[in-house]
């Protein structure tokens, strides 16, 4: 019985860890004002809802798990941006909350 439970315990410890937080779009800060992501590249919506998405140059996708600092920039648009790792709800590319965005060329 013990065995049972334990293999459970296994199963279902992953799916909870990769679940906890799921949906929310808040984070903590990074740790130190280093900046972790930069990139630049053509912002478009991404494929979940109100998710949008950089494509960036350096040939990955990035979301943002703010939409504060991009919400004045339009779909297609070329930014530039710097960021932090961080986890949201948007499951395309690498999640991340800005610190900065402008437009660039």
């Amino acid at each position: 019985m013990k065995l049972r439970r334990l293999g459970i315990y296994l199963l279902v410890a992953p799916l909870a860890a990769a679940c906890a937080g799921s949906g929310s779009t808040t984070t903590q800060p990074p740790a130190s004002t280093e900046v972790a992501v930069a990139a630049r590249g053509k912002l478009a919506k991404g494929v979940e809802g109100t998710c949008r998405v950089l494509h960036g140059e350096d040939g990955k996708d990035y979301s943002f798990v703010s939409s504060a600092i991009d919400a004045k920039f339009q779909d297609g648009e070329r930014v530039c941006f710097t960021g932090a790792p961080a986890m949201g709800f948007c499951m395309q590319g690498t999640q991340v909350e800005l610190q900065t965005m402008e437009a660039c060329r």
